[in-house]
């Protein structure tokens, strides 16, 4: 039988030593924060997406209003029926310019075009405040989002 020199190699570890648990730590923080911004940019197109779907469903919702108004078959651009057709996020209907929009609130403002009868009525732009971004639309189909009005 060979007796083997006990050296420092030899000994049996039982355990972790603080330098190998710092290194997985880092690693494992490392992985966090490179996780942490991948979902920040999934979150903001996402956010970017429902907006832009919401803001193109009240456009065309508060086109098909017009077409109705501008056929002959109402008055005036009504908040109250505007919200019973297309729900209550509409909080406002006017022909100015937003200087503020609600949270969660969407405010659509039109223009009266008195010499043409056939279209009287037209959206101008629609801004829908979601979780505090403005997302603005003038032509129904893009949604740019802005910080502020």
């Amino acid at each position: 039988m060979i007796l083997m020199k006990k050296t420092f190699f030899t000994k049996l570890k039982k355990g972790f030593t603080l330098v190998e648990l710092i290194v997985v730590v880092a690693i494992l923080g490392l992985f966090a924060s490179i996780a942490a911004i991948s979902m920040s940019s999934v979150k903001s197109s996402t956010q970017k997406k429902a907006a832009q779907t919401t803001v193109s469903s009240y456009w065309k919702t508060t086109e098909n209003y017009f077409y109705t108004l501008n056929s002959g078959f109402g008055g005036a651009p009504s908040l109250s029926m505007l919200q019973t057709l297309a729900g209550n996020k509409v909080t406002t209907l006017s022909t100015k310019a937003p200087s503020k929009v609600d949270k969660g609130k969407i405010y659509i403002q039109y223009a009266v075009n008195s010499g043409n009868l056939n279209s009287k009525y037209s959206v101008v732009q629609i801004v829908y405040n979601y979780n505090g971004k403005y997302y603005v639309s003038t032509d129904g189909k893009t949604v740019k989002p802005k910080d502020s009005l």
